[in-house]
């Protein structure tokens, strides 16, 4: 059975959570005032990372898009990477 998980980020800050291999991000938005990611999965979780960049900002190789999303009524935009793991 498939589920759709939700999690918030802050932007300056990493994300380290648990998540099956197959989660894909199908939602990156503000809701509430936070900006918020939310998976589509079905299996057994692994440890992945995420960070969040402003536009502009310089983001590290190999760093993989997963979203991005306007917030603050459009005065912000942010994208969302996951951290590859070694």
């Amino acid at each position: 059975m498939r589920k759709v998980l939700k999690y918030e980020i802050d932007p300056g800050n990493q994300l380290d959570i648990t998540l099956p291999a197959d989660a894909f991000v199908v939602l990156v938005a503000e809701q509430y005032g936070k900006l918020t990611l939310w998976f589509d999965t079905a299996m057994e979780g692994k440890a992945r990372t995420f960070e969040v960049f402003a536009t502009g900002q310089e983001i590290p190789e190999g760093y993989i898009h997963r979203g991005s999303a306007v917030c603050a009524g459009g005065y912000l935009i942010w994208h969302v990477y996951e951290v590859p793991h070694a």
